[in-house]
């Protein structure tokens, strides 16, 4: 009787783990499945993004190219001719391998009328977004003949060295001799240069010959000298509940999903800081930011969301570090009041936009930024394969320095401006200003971006339609 209640008794044991083991298994494998669906539609989502600001700099790099060849649009004009290309590479005509590019468009006009298809293609290349924006020719000619958009204005001097090109329109209030420099085979295309009110071309202008290609580029006067200011600085939030540290570890992503304070913030050792928008604005301030290698990663920003990060002594990456690394540049802006310099080095990646109230701008080696640069700084440097595919560098006090075969894609505002070497400034019409906008300018009044325009506003009068796939 005793054996038998024994086993019997041992069996119940035995079932009843069996059963709580066989729970366990399914409530695990159903906690597994609902982490890795989360994750792809985070995945998901991400790359809708992606592929939607794609389509949306297709647009920008097409009205870019109606402004600069706008006297010959029948040449790249029509249902069959589809430029590709990336952001932080040329665009080509119908090439023969597509798949390898982000970036589509077409132009196509009707009488007065242009629209731009353009595509965009995210990680996986069955995420794409499409969006059309048609505009009146007869109102860009206007725009075009009240303000030309600038690719590099320098307020004091421009010198271009080697092999050095700007695509685009470039200004300069100097009227002093050999204010603008060119040697070698350095020079300006797509555009014009204008120099000083009332300043001489052949005082002001110096080239190495007769037969060097920066003699073909036409020189006009401005008609007023052009005052670029710098945009007040914000105060800091004082109401953000105080968080201490955080480090990154082993162990897992750390995770940031409310607003706060913090004393420092260190992305090290590979690992991955997450910061949830929760669809909406997440505000953090700290006063030292180190993503001495790691990731921050961006968790539910939708559309609109939107990263603002307060930082206050010390703002450092390098590595291979990354932040929102191919997501839309408007999900981050940070504002940096501290005086060290910021240093891009290394592989970093950077999409976001920055304001340092007085540090200088650095970025090295093969580090790449997406996003605007405003900054109060004395100096702004790209160097040896460092990318920068901005909408804006504004930094009216900072000498300009981009050498090796550094590169700018964008508008560039600066003091002074050399170029040596293989570097390049492509200039874009961004029609996305909406970070630049929203800072606090004196007087209420946005700079505008362009010569010959006594306008503040900035921007074309076109329409957006969503696309067609």
């Amino acid at each position: 009787m005793f054996n038998r209640l024994r086993n019997e008794s041992g069996s119940v044991v035995i079932t009843s783990a069996l059963i709580i083991g066989l729970v366990a298994v399914v409530f695990g494998a159903g906690i597994a499945v609902a982490t890795i669906s989360k994750s792809r539609q985070a995945e998901r989502e991400a790359n809708a993004i992606q592929a939607h600001y794609y389509a949306k700099t297709g647009v920008e790099t097409a009205v870019g190219l109606i402004i600069a060849q706008i006297d010959s649009l029948d040449e790249f004009t029509g249902e069959d001719k589809w430029f590709y290309g990336n952001v932080d590479e040329p665009f080509v005509l119908n090439p023969p391998d597509p798949s390898s590019y982000t970036i589509a468009f077409r132009i196509t006009r009707q009488g007065d009328w242009l629209t731009i298809d353009a595509r965009g293609f995210g990680r996986n290349e069955y995420q794409a977004a499409s969006v059309s924006y048609v505009i009146n020719l007869r109102e860009l000619l206007q725009i075009v003949k009240d303000g030309t958009p600038i690719a590099l204005f320098a307020d004091q001097k421009i010198e271009m060295t080697g092999s050095s090109t700007v695509s685009g329109t470039v200004a300069t209030n100097s009227t002093a001799a050999k204010k603008v420099e060119f040697t070698g085979t350095s020079h300006i295309y797509n555009g014009y240069l204008y120099i000083g009110v009332g300043g001489d071309p052949s005082t002001v202008v110096s080239t190495p010959d007769a037969s060097a290609p920066s003699n073909n580029t036409p020189v006009h006067n401005l008609k007023q000298v052009i005052v670029y200011p710098l945009p007040v600085f914000p105060e800091y939030p004082t109401n953000l509940t105080y968080r201490d540290s955080i480090t990154t570890t082993w162990q897992g992503p750390v995770i940031i999903d409310q607003d706060g304070c913090y004393d420092e913030i260190n992305v090290v050792g590979g690992w991955k800081l997450v910061i949830d928008l929760n669809k909406g604005t997440r505000v953090i301030r700290v006063k030292d930011l180190n993503i001495v290698q790691g990731d921050i990663e961006l968790q539910n920003a939708g559309q609109n969301g939107k990263l603002l990060l307060y930082v206050e002594d010390t703002f450092a990456m390098a590595g291979s570090s990354k932040v929102n690394n191919n997501g839309n540049p408007r999900s981050v802006v940070v504002f940096y009041k501290g005086g060290s310099e910021i240093n891009f080095t290394g592989d970093t990646r950077f999409y976001g936009s920055i304001f340092a109230q007085r540090a200088n701008v650095t970025i090295t080696g093969s580090a790449g930024i997406q996003g605007d640069i405003v900054t109060g700084g004395s100096s702004v440097t790209i160097s040896g394969a460092a990318d920068a595919v901005t909408r804006v560098v504004y930094a009216p006090k900072a000498a300009l320095t981009i050498t090796g075969s550094g590169r700018i894609r964008g508008t560039i505002v600066a003091a002074s401006a050399l170029l040596v070497g293989n570097s390049h400034i492509i200039g874009d019409s961004p029609l996305d200003l909406s970070f630049f906008k929203a800072l606090d300018w004196p007087s209420g009044n946005v700079p505008v971006l362009a010569v010959g325009s006594d306008s503040s506003t900035q921007g074309y009068k076109g329409h957006w339609r969503p696309g067609s796939l």
